[in-house]
């Protein structure tokens, strides 16, 4: 997050929101005391998604650095006279799909 501009005061703010989460269990229909996480953010935590978002704009930085590299290939798609847009990836909530040559070495540069 710090190389994507964030400032230390948000670092700090967003590292105490993911330590000081507790959770309860229901037991026969009863909350039954808190304990605290040890492993960060789980499914459903508000946080999540937007961690997530933040892991996605990475990894597509880095995919599009891959292709301009020439490490992996994307693909022209062109229309007519239109302007060819060239697309090495693409996101949709939890889903990635990249785009590249069947090329064992594009595969492996990719993994």
């Amino acid at each position: 997050m710090e190389k994507m501009g964030f400032g230390s005061k948000w670092l700090r703010w967003m590292w105490w929101c993911i330590s000081i989460t507790k959770f309860s269990i229901m037991v026969n229909g009863v909350p039954s005391g808190f304990f605290s996480s040890s492993k960060g953010l789980h499914q459903g935590d508000p946080l999540s998604l937007y961690l997530f978002v933040m892991g996605m704009e990475v990894l597509s930085i880095l995919i599009r650095r891959a292709v301009e590299g020439g490490f992996i290939s994307g693909c022209k798609i062109q229309h007519g006279r239109e302007r060819a847009v060239h697309i090495a990836h693409l996101l949709f909530a939890d889903d990635t799909i990249v785009f590249c040559e069947a090329k064992k070495e594009h595969l492996t540069n990719l993994s």
